[in-house]
C-alpha cells in the first residue's frame, strides 16, 4: 500500500513540474493557453517592448477542416511612432480559436483592448494576378504561381512530398506578395485593384466599420512598404 502511496505521488510531482516547464512563459501563464513551443517566450519579449502601445491588432486567420471556425496562425501589433510603423509579429505554435487569440493579444499588449482586423489570406489571393503571377519559397525551391495556383498552394501544399504545413506555405505567400508589390515597376489597373480590396475589406472581421476599414487601408498605402518595419524576436531554441 505505501508503495503505491508513494509511487502516486512520485507520478504526481513529475506532473506538476512537467506542466510548470510547460506553461513557462509568463503570458501563457497569465491566461492559461498554450501557444506551442517557443512561441510563449516571444510573447514575454513583445509584451515588453510594447508596453500596452499597440493602436491595431492584426490576426491572422486561415480556414483549417478539422475547426468549425477561422482559426488564428499569427498576430501581429502594430505600433506607430511619428512616420514609421513598427510591427511586432507573434507566430504560433498551434491554432488558436479567435478568443484565444484575442485573450493572448490582451495580455500582450498590458491588458488593453484596440482596433482589430481578422484577416484570411485567401480574401486577396486574386490580387497575384494583377501583377503576373508571384514567386513563391517552397519546399522543392522557388515556383511562380498565379493566383489559382496559389490558392490550391495555400489550402493543399504542392502534390507530391511537402514538409511545409499551411501556417509556413502563409507566410511564404504573403512574402512574396510583399515583394512583388514593393518592387515590381509596372501599373497596375486601379479599379481592378479596388474591386479586389473592396471584396477583401467586406469580407474582414474587425471592430471597425466598413468606411472604418477603408480609411485604415488608405493610411497604410499612404506610409508605404518603406515607412512599415517588421520585428518577430527569435529567442534561443524557437
Amino acid at each position: 500500500m505505501n508503495k503505491i502511496i508513494i509511487s502516486a505521488l512520485i507520478i504526481l510531482i513529475i506532473f506538476s513540474f512537467s506542466q510548470s516547464v510547460i506553461s513557462s512563459s509568463r503570458v501563457e501563464l497569465e491566461t492559461g493557453v498554450n501557444l506551442g513551443e517557443g512561441a510563449g517566450e516571444i510573447a514575454d519579449i513583445i509584451a515588453d517592448k510594447l508596453n500596452g502601445q499597440a493602436f491595431l491588432i492584426l490576426y491572422e486567420a486561415m480556414e483549417v477542416s478539422r475547426f468549425e471556425d477561422e482559426v488564428v496562425s499569427t498576430i501581429m501589433f502594430l505600433l506607430r511612432e511619428d512616420d514609421q510603423i513598427y510591427l511586432y509579429n507573434l507566430p504560433l505554435r498551434r491554432f488558436l480559436e479567435f478568443e484565444e487569440a484575442r485573450k493572448i493579444a490582451k495580455e500582450v499588449n498590458g491588458h488593453l483592448d484596440t482596433d482589430y482586423l481578422k484577416i484570411n489570406l485567401g480574401y486577396f489571393i486574386d490580387v497575384i494576378d494583377l501583377y503576373g503571377g508571384v514567386e513563391v519559397e517552397t519546399a522543392q525551391g522557388r515556383k511562380t504561381m498565379d493566383s489559382e495556383e496559389a490558392d490550391s498552394y495555400l489550402r493543399s501544399g504542392l502534390d507530391d512530398d511537402y514538409p511545409f504545413d499551411h501556417r509556413e506555405r502563409q507566410e511564404n505567400l504573403i512574402n512574396a506578395i510583399m515583394a512583388k508589390m514593393s518592387s515590381d515597376d509596372h501599373d497596375v489597373n486601379f479599379l481592378e485593384h479596388l474591386s479586389i480590396l473592396y471584396s477583401g475589406v467586406q469580407r474582414i472581421d474587425s471592430n471597425l466599420g466598413f468606411l472604418g476599414k477603408s480609411l485604415l487601408g488608405i493610411r497604410f498605402i499612404n506610409y508605404g512598404f518603406e515607412n512599415i518595419e517588421f520585428y518577430q524576436p527569435l529567442p534561443e531554441d524557437y
